[in-house]
């Protein structure tokens, strides 16, 4: 009869309406671990970039270090070379005196 058909139409229809209803459950709960993983790889994301960024600030930290040591090489070398011209000035300047041996004979302390 007419109820009886009628009836089942209903019945069929709660039972798309419940499957529906599942189905829409597991997308809501799939999109919401979606989102979980979006902010992760977000977190992750800003974490990387602070690394990145501490990576950059030391390399710039050694670059300065490796600058002032070249500068104080650059110091030490010009410094070396200086104490070279003092020494050769110095030995030409004792090269002009003379001492007495004890033969008698005079020497020059640049012969010495």
């Amino acid at each position: 009869s007419a109820m009886k058909h009628g009836n089942e139409e209903v019945q069929k229809g709660l039972s798309l309406a419940d499957e529906a209803g599942n189905a829409l459950g597991i997308i809501v709960d799939q999109t919401t671990e979606t989102v979980g993983l979006i902010d992760k790889i977000g977190k992750d994301n800003a974490q990387q970039s602070e690394n990145c960024l501490n990576v950059s600030e030391t390399v710039s930290r050694i670059a300065a270090v490796i600058e002032e040591s070249s500068k104080g090489l650059s110091e030490i070398s010009e410094s070396t070379q200086q104490l070279n011209q003092f020494v050769g000035s110095l030995s030409q300047f004792i090269g002009r005196f003379k001492v007495q041996a004890s033969d008698g004979e005079t020497i020059s302390l640049e012969q010495a």
